[in-house]
This record gives C-alpha cells, sequence and structure tokens, in this order.
C-alpha cells in the first residue's frame, strides 16, 4: 500500500537558545496529547503557571497571541530540561509543531527568560475560545473527535442492527469514516510524520494498540482484500503493524467498493467495534 498524502508543511527550527526552561500551554503540557515524547527528558514541571497573554484556537490547537494584555491569562506548565537532553527534547517539539501555526520566541517569567511558541499570523484563521475556563487552561482530552465524536459512535455501533437494508450498511460505513478521522486527528497532531503510512505505523506501536488486539486473538477474523491494490491484510495479535492495516483496509474498501460490500457487514462491524474500544484506551492512556 503507497502513500502519497505528503505533508508539505515544513516544521520548526529549534529555538535560539535550546538551553532555556520551555513554557508548554498546548499539546506539550504534562497530560495532553504530545507530552509523552518528552517526558524522558523533562527534568521537573511547574504546572498552572499564568501568564498575561491571550490565547486563541486554530485547526483545533491552541496558539498565544504575541502580545501582553491585562485582560486574559493562559495557564500553562514551566518545563526544565535534563541537561544533556535540551537539544533534544527541542528537536523532538519542534518536529511536531507545523510553521504554518506557531513561532519561537522567547518571554520572561518571574524575571527568567524562558522559550514559548507564539502562533504565526494569529489573528488569520483563528477563533476565541467558547468555554471560559479552555479559554485559560487547554485541555485537549475535550477535543470534539476525542470526545462528542466518541460517544456519538459508541451509542450508534450499538443502536445499529444487521439487515440487508443498505441504508443501515451505509450508517455503519458513515460511522467507521468518521471513528478513523478522530485516529487521523490524533496521529496528525501527535506524531505528524511525513505521511499518513508513517502516522499509522507510530500508532500501532502504542502500548494500548497492542495490548488491545491481543484481547481479540481468539475472535475469528477473516483476510480482507484492498479493492484499490488487491493486497491481502489479516489481523495479527502478535503484528501491530499488520493489524492498524488490516483495520484501514476496511476504511479504503469503504470509499472505493460501495455497496458490493454488503456481504461483508459483519467484518466492518467486527473491526469498527474493536478499532472503537482500542482508541477509547489509547486517548485514556495519552490524557491520563
Amino acid at each position: 500500500m503507497t502513500y502519497d498524502d505528503r505533508n508539505e508543511d515544513k516544521n520548526l527550527d529549534l529555538p535560539d537558545d535550546t538551553t532555556l526552561p520551555f513554557f508548554a500551554y498546548g499539546i506539550f503540557k504534562p497530560g495532553q496529547l504530545a507530552y509523552s515524547k518528552i517526558k524522558n527528558h523533562v527534568d521537573e514541571h511547574i504546572d498552572d503557571i499564568e501568564i498575561n497573554y491571550e490565547m486563541m484556537i486554530r485547526d483545533g490547537v491552541p496558539i498565544l497571541i504575541d502580545r501582553k494584555s491585562d485582560y486574559h491569562q493562559t495557564k500553562g506548565s514551566l518545563i526544565t530540561f535534563k541537561e544533556g537532553r535540551k537539544e533534544k527534547a527541542y528537536g523532538y517539539i519542534s518536529e511536531t509543531i507545523l510553521r504554518k501555526l506557531y513561532e519561537w520566541k522567547t518571554i520572561e517569567i518571574d524575571g527568567k527568560p524562558v522559550n514559548i511558541l507564539f502562533g504565526a499570523d494569529p489573528r488569520n484563521g483563528s477563533n476565541y475560545i467558547e468555554d471560559p475556563h479552555e479559554r485559560v487552561s487547554f485541555n485537549g482530552k475535550n477535543d470534539p473527535f476525542f470526545h462528542e465524536a466518541i460517544d456519538m459512535i459508541e451509542r450508534n455501533l450499538n443502536s445499529i442492527e444487521f439487515s440487508w437494508d443498505i441504508e443501515n450498511f451505509f450508517e455503519l460505513q458513515m460511522n467507521y469514516m468518521l471513528l478513523w478521522s478522530a485516529i487521523d486527528r490524533f496521529s496528525s497532531l501527535k506524531y505528524n510524520e511525513q505521511t499518513k503510512g508513517k502516522n499509522y505505523k507510530r500508532f500501532s506501536k502504542e502500548k494500548a494498540f497492542k495490548y488491545g488486539i491481543k484481547k481479540y486473538r481468539d475472535k475469528r477474523h477473516l483476510p480482507v482484500y484492498s479493492t484499490d491494490t488487491l493486497q491481502l491484510h489479516e489481523f495479527n495479535a502478535d503484528d501491530s503493524y499488520e493489524t492498524i492495516f488490516y483495520y484501514y483496509t476496511f476504511r479504503c474498501n469503504v470509499v472505493h467498493r460501495g455497496k458490493a460490500m454488503t456481504g461483508d457487514y459483519h467484518m466492518l462491524e467486527t473491526a469498527a467495534k474493536e478499532l472503537l474500544e482500542i482508541f477509547k484506551n489509547i486517548l485514556k492512556d495519552t490524557f491520563d
């Protein structure tokens, strides 16, 4: 299977001074989506540090306006990296963050300089945060794709009953596509690899994914052929990389095959329910 959806947005360069602490207010805060990428390099973090800058939202992630404000505050964590690991930690941050969204700058907190990510052209395409609490303290756990969408998919999968009515099958397909939209959002924010294929490879290495597929080892899984490439993919509880593409093949077949896939209703239903449960556990591990 090939992927030609390369991300043309370049990542950030490192900040000018990688010896400085880092003020995190978004996905790199402890307990947030990408904190695991830098966790092993953190010496200490001081949470709920408040600075007088306004936070907005763009593409579902928070950005700060590079202008002090007497009326707006943003809470975050002041992170100090271990000696010998500072440049590597900033490398992980910079490779995850898109240049079109952020730029490195330096501010002072308690009279000491720290590195911070401000929004690049923050007024373009940005929106005010409606929730008063999240206007001050961002929590990616409440992203609609990780919260409302997951709840809706679960309700729908539990209520859809098998029938030869094509509308029921389309409803099952729609829920599976929405689930993959949530996975795509998670993967692009957390890993930001050059292709979806590389993002999915990283996703398949999540501990909760590897553990999750082992739970379904004894369940019957028929192999599935990609209608696009005619490549065969099988569920393999000992091969998470092969298994993520087993699940992904159903997603591709939904797009390319349509009504001809009606006979595969139960295979798609099984894949949807398994992947939903696995993704819920990945989200729990990530944000806990």
